[in-house]
């Protein structure tokens, strides 16, 4: 198995069942694999990192600020 699609099974064994099947969705309608839609989530996320830091604010932080 090539280490890029071992990496995306590891990925895709750690995320809960709602977020497989948002993914799988996703899949469908953008008519490309589920490794490329994991991909682009995470392009985005690291291209804006923001938005990890309005989901898990640092603890010393209250959230909001």
């Amino acid at each position: 198995m090539p280490r890029r699609t071992m990496e995306m099974v590891k990925v895709s064994i750690s995320m809960p069942v709602w977020v497989q099947n948002e993914i799988d969705s996703l899949s469908e309608e953008m008519n490309t694999s589920r490794s490329d839609v994991i991909s682009e989530i995470l392009e985005y996320v690291i291209e804006n990192e923001d938005v990890l830091n309005d989901i898990f604010p640092m603890e010393d932080e209250e959230p909001g600020e």
